[in-house]
């Protein structure tokens, strides 16, 4: 079973962290995280959308810069969820979900103590991303101003690139469909002011969004990192361990 290494704050299976990714000590909790995060979890979409928005909400280019950069890695917990749930093709089971909850922990538990500033904003995003305005999230159920601001905003994106996006578990809804269900999601889903300036950019999010569907440079969440973990699994860890 994955369990998380509390010296190294880093996922372990059955071999060391350092060994599967052949990095050296000083790196994992820096470089390494920052590599998995920003390349090969490489999100270009959600970053422009997140420079185009940030501004909206009052942040300076050093904020803008520093989330957008930190914003990849607020599913990192989920290489401590087992393939079988992430890549469901249906509904979860309660239990299922309950597991996959725990990816904002995972995430949270990796980064955490952290001196460097991108990893303490990532830190925050990948603990809050989930929690909603009216207090029916999780992990927590933090309510309206309660949720770190850079979470409050990420929610909203990371929402409409799933809503537009094909899943496991379902096919991409439209333009028309994900704007209404991110206005839907206003004051109880979403923080009012966020959506607000949501829509004050509709153009750019359109432009945004075509560009990515034309030039066929959506990608999986999971991306080349996914890969690399399948190889691992190939060839260290033992089936039953995941």
């Amino acid at each position: 079973m994955i369990v998380l290494n509390q010296d190294l704050r880093v996922v372990t299976a059955s071999r060391s962290f350092y060994e599967v990714f052949q990095v050296k000590p000083k790196e994992t909790v820096g470089e390494l995280i920052y590599d998995l995060g920003n390349k090969q979890w490489d999100i270009p979409k959600l970053r422009e959308l997140l420079e185009t928005i940030l501004p909206q909400m009052g942040m300076d280019a050093a904020a803008t810069e520093l989330i957008q950069f930190a914003a990849p890695m607020h599913d990192l917990g989920k290489i401590g969820i087992p393939d079988k749930i992430l890549l469901k093709p249906s509904r979860l089971s309660p239990l299922e979900w309950e597991i996959m909850k725990k990816h904002t922990l995972i995430g949270a538990e990796i980064m955490k103590d952290s001196d460097i500033e991108l990893l303490q904003i990532g830190e925050v995003i990948a603990l809050t991303h989930h929690e909603k305005w009216d207090g029916s999230g999780y992990p927590a159920g933090l309510k309206g101003e309660e949720i770190p601001l850079s979470g409050r905003i990420v929610a909203i994106v990371d929402v409409f690139d799933a809503l537009c996006s094909v899943r496991p578990y379902k096919d991409a809804y439209s333009l028309e469909e994900s704007l209404v269900i991110i206005h839907n999601g206003s004051g109880n889903h979403f923080d009012p002011a966020v959506v607000d300036a949501f829509f004050e950019i509709l153009d750019e999010i359109r432009t945004i969004k075509l560009h990515y569907e034309s030039s066929a440079q959506q990608i999986n969440e999971m991306g080349e990192f996914k890969s690399l973990l399948s190889q691992y699994r190939e060839n260290f860890a033992p089936p039953k361990a995941f």
